[in-house]
């Protein structure tokens, strides 16, 4: 959590005075650009994720919260190892919510169907490299007789 008058300095009470404010638990912003460890933001996605996921539960047709899911999961996966257990889950994850928006919204479906193509082409590239296999040579247009 980052505390607004650590920033701010002090801050004016209504009477005018400026003495020392002491912060606020209820009024301490979080931030996933100011945390200081991965621990951190870890935990601060976790809480987003669960707050969301309820949010989900209750309005299972509302595409927004749905959006806001996918991508508090996609940072999420920026933070565990590429090729563990955990990262494929939340790929997993991940395409069955684009999946889920083109159901609820089909005017924006080849915007969701371009986005779970970039996650699954990301999911089989990652498998590639992890496995160590060599991809086929590719011939381009200008290298050819």
């Amino acid at each position: 959590m980052y505390d607004v008058t650590k920033r701010l300095g002090p801050i004016s009470r209504p009477d005018g005075s400026l003495e020392p404010h002491v912060a606020d638990l209820k009024y301490q912003v979080t931030s996933l650009t100011m945390s200081d460890s991965l621990d951190d933001r870890v935990a601060l996605l976790e809480r987003e994720i669960a707050s969301v996921r309820e949010l989900v539960e209750l309005e299972p047709d509302c595409k927004w919260p749905i959006q806001i899911l996918s991508s508090l999961l996609t940072e999420m996966r920026k933070t565990v190892s590429v090729h563990s257990a955990k990262a494929r889950l939340l790929d997993d994850e991940c395409i069955e919510l684009q999946e889920k928006l083109i159901a609820i919204d089909p005017l924006r479906q080849d915007r969701y169907e371009d986005r779970r193509t970039q996650l699954v082409f990301d999911r089989e590239t990652l498998s590639i490299i992890k496995g160590g296999k060599r991809v086929p040579e590719v011939e381009f247009a200008d290298n050819q007789p």
